[in-house]
C-alpha cells in the first residue's frame, strides 16, 4: 500500500488535490501502525492543509482525529483537543 500512495503522490504532486489529501492520510496510517510519530505528524499536517484548502470536511476531521491519535498518548489533553475539534468539523451523518 505504501508504494501505491507513494506512487499517487507522484502522480498528484499538489496537496490542495483530494486525491494527494487522501492519499498523505493512508500513508500516515501506516506510519502510525508502524510507530513513525514524526512521519505521521508530518504526513497529517499536509494532509488536514490540503482538505482546509478545498473544503473538504471528512479529510479535516480524518486529518484532526489522526493528529489526536497521534498526539494522545504525548500530550493527552492535545490530542482529546484534536478529537473533540474532529467531531465538530466533520459532516453530520444520516
Amino acid at each position: 500500500a505504501r508504494r501505491l500512495y507513494r506512487r499517487l503522490l507522484q502522480v498528484v504532486a499538489s496537496r490542495d488535490d483530494e486525491y494527494g489529501v487522501y492519499a498523505r492520510l493512508g500513508l500516515a496510517r501506516l506510519s502510525y501502525e508502524a510507530v513513525d510519530m514524526e512521519t505521521t505528524d508530518s504526513l497529517v499536517r499536509e494532509a488536514l492543509a490540503g482538505a482546509r484548502a478545498i473544503g473538504d470536511s471528512a479529510a479535516e476531521g480524518d486529518a484532526l482525529q489522526a493528529l489526536g491519535n497521534a498526539r494522545v498518548d504525548a500530550a493527552k489533553r492535545v490530542g482529546l483537543a484534536y478529537h473533540d475539534s474532529a467531531l465538530r468539523v466533520l459532516p453530520a451523518g444520516r
